[in-house]
């Protein structure tokens, strides 16, 4: 009786750790995903726009830069977390 009871409160336990570290991670990419948008819009600043759209100052042309942003961001978001798990995956094989 008393190791069923061993091995239940081990598994709630390993169970709530897993809990944490995913909230952990969901953060850390929110975080990350966000500052990578910030600077990718920060960056699309020095693009001249007006020589690629026909009405740079509209709201078409201000929707299509946070577009560009998002997906850029996330892009680069998706670089450096997967490079940080790549690595962290090979410090562990070593």
């Amino acid at each position: 009786m008393q190791l069923w009871f061993s091995q239940l409160t081990s598994t709630l336990l390993a169970s709530d750790m897993l809990k944490t570290k995913m909230a952990q991670d969901g953060i850390t990419f929110i975080i990350v995903t966000l500052l990578c948008i910030v600077i990718s819009w920060w960056s699309l600043q020095a693009v001249k726009f007006e020589k690629f759209l026909r009405y740079p100052k509209s709201a078409q042309a201000k929707l299509l830069q946070v577009i560009l942003a998002c997906v850029i961001g996330y892009l680069f978001s998706r670089l450096l977390l997967d490079y940080s798990t790549w690595a962290f995956n090979i410090r562990g094989f070593l």
